[in-house]
């Protein structure tokens, strides 16, 4: 059928609705219209349907295939065409791209955060033994002694980059066994993916702090005032990654939480 509605109404060759249904008949005609042909004119709608990878471009498929089903009665849902395949047969068929290019994404991405989160895992480690074991009274090292701001920092960010680092690892590890069927992209890999960039971003953060109060105690007072520009170097690639993945995190948690279709 051409029009969503005919099979409804009587004007196509798919009869008369039955008397139990209570839905809008048009509005299932209007969001197949509006899926075959997104509005162009407003440039954040345009940008919506412009999405950057595969993985996002799934997770927004899925999104309105759960939206036509919660439309359309159950029954036609499970009906099978003249090929006897069902409307999810269907939508996966004409996905299978499409899905092969998301899971091959989502691997890439879990094995690369996953390395990542397991060298900060290995500082923060490293960071958080040498601080619990050093720094008493009878230490040689002055720089580090127990009871100090620069101290308590230090061990406090070793611990919280040892924390979320791994969570991270564990995060990444889950989305890459996952099964990757196509139901799961609708919130599973989703939340799996941002929960684990969110971890990975935290336990970055909490290393550089780690580091730079580790060597602001180490250093004498007129020593510290070359800190400032060494800080602003180190944290600068931070911030510009930061806010590259922004825009990404941000698109993943609407797909998650948002009611409202591209």
């Amino acid at each position: 059928m051409k029009n969503a509605s005919e099979a409804f109404t009587g004007t196509g060759a798919g009869g008369k609705p039955s008397d139990d249904w209570k839905g809008d008949f048009y509005e299932i005609n209007d969001a197949f219209t509006q899926r075959q042909n997104p509005p162009k004119a407003a440039a954040l709608e345009e940008q919506s349907w412009t999405i950057g990878n595969s993985t996002l471009q799934m997770m927004w498929d899925t999104k309105w295939h759960e939206y036509i089903r919660g439309i359309m009665p159950e029954e036609n849902y499970l009906r099978i065409n003249h090929h006897r395949k069902t409307a999810k047969q269907i939508f996966i068929e004409s996905h299978r791209d499409l899905i092969e290019n998301s899971i091959t994404e989502l691997k890439e991405t879990s094995v690369a955060c996953s390395a990542v989160a397991g060298i900060i895992a290995s500082v923060a480690f490293a960071s958080t033994s040498s601080t619990s074991g050093g720094g008493g009274n009878g230490s040689d090292n002055k720089g580090l002694e127990v009871g100090k701001l620069e101290s308590d920092t230090l061990a406090v960010a070793s611990l919280v980059g040892l924390c979320f680092s791994v969570s991270s690892i564990i995060t990444f590890l889950s989305l890459y066994n996952s099964l990757k069927q196509a139901d799961d992209f609708r919130r599973s890999l989703p939340l799996k993916l941002l929960l684990g960039l969110i971890f990975l971003f935290l336990s970055v953060v909490a290393m550089i702090i780690s580091f730079s109060s580790g060597q602001y105690s180490l250093l004498s007072h007129h020593g510290r005032s070359f800190l400032i520009p060494l800080y602003a170097a180190t944290f600068f690639p931070l911030c510009l990654f930061v806010v590259v993945q922004i825009p990404r995190c941000f698109d993943i948690l609407k797909t998650i939480i948002s009611s409202q279709l591209p």
